[in-house]
């Protein structure tokens, strides 16, 4: 995997016989642009075949975790079954579970990734609450809407890029959860202490000592992948 990044570019960057753009500053997803980026971008997919294929406008969705791309001016959600990696700009991301999970650091072996989702228990703590007084209500958006994803008005499937992008900053910001994982050969775990003391294959006293030594931090990228490493080697 650690080539990775560098040969989904250049292919899709051939495909698409121009530049691919950079990506896109930081945007926090609002309810009437549930999106991690401020705006629809180049980039590219690789499918279960191996076949690169370049697009012209991708994004991610944080409600129902998978990448939407325009087509004849609408939005519309890629297969995911069909889906194996995806480049939003020069953001690589891996297809886990049928949602798209970013790539934060390659390793020989692995690596780092992160995966955004609203926060539905944080939603429903507001004391205006998401779907009843905000812009969402006039979307038909419920909580119970929002945990069906696929029926969710937050997953504006077929509905107009240029419709959705002339009321992008009039909702509320989205609550989200955020969290690291650790990928190690195709095994995916969450990069907390107590979660990675128990990753299959690996003697729980062995890893103790690791972290314990090399002084690891749960938040930082580079510790993360020095670890996905060492528990490849300790399988």
């Amino acid at each position: 995997m650690k080539t990775l990044r560098t040969l989904i570019l250049s292919v899709v960057a051939l495909a698409a016989t121009g530049t691919l753009c950079m990506a896109q500053k930081a945007f926090k997803p609002l309810e009437t642009w549930p999106y991690l980026y401020e705006n629809f971008t180049k980039g590219g997919i690789v499918n279960t075949k191996g076949n690169a294929v370049a697009y012209d406008a991708l994004n991610i969705n944080v409600v129902d975790g998978k990448l939407h791309y325009v087509q004849d001016g609408k939005i519309m959600a890629a297969d995911m079954m069909q889906v194996k990696y995806a480049t939003v700009g020069d953001d690589l991301y891996v297809n886990q579970q049928g949602k798209m999970w970013k790539v934060l650091k390659e390793t020989e072996h692995g690596g780092v990734l992160q995966f955004t989702s609203v926060d539905i228990d944080e939603m429903q703590k507001a004391d205006i609450g998401y779907g009843k007084s905000s812009v969402a209500s006039t979307q038909n958006a419920s909580l119970i809407a929002l945990e069906n994803a696929e029926s969710s008005s937050y997953v504006p499937i077929n509905k107009s890029l240029e419709s959705l992008d002339s009321d992008k900053y009039s909702g509320s910001v989205l609550p989200l959860l955020v969290a690291k994982y650790i990928m190690v050969d195709g095994t995916v775990t969450k990069a907390t202490k107590p979660d990675i003391l128990s990753f299959p294959g690996v003697d729980k006293s062995a890893i103790k000592s690791y972290i314990k030594e090399k002084k690891v931090k749960f938040a930082d990228v580079e510790s993360l992948a020095a670890l996905a490493e060492f528990l490849h080697e300790k399988k």
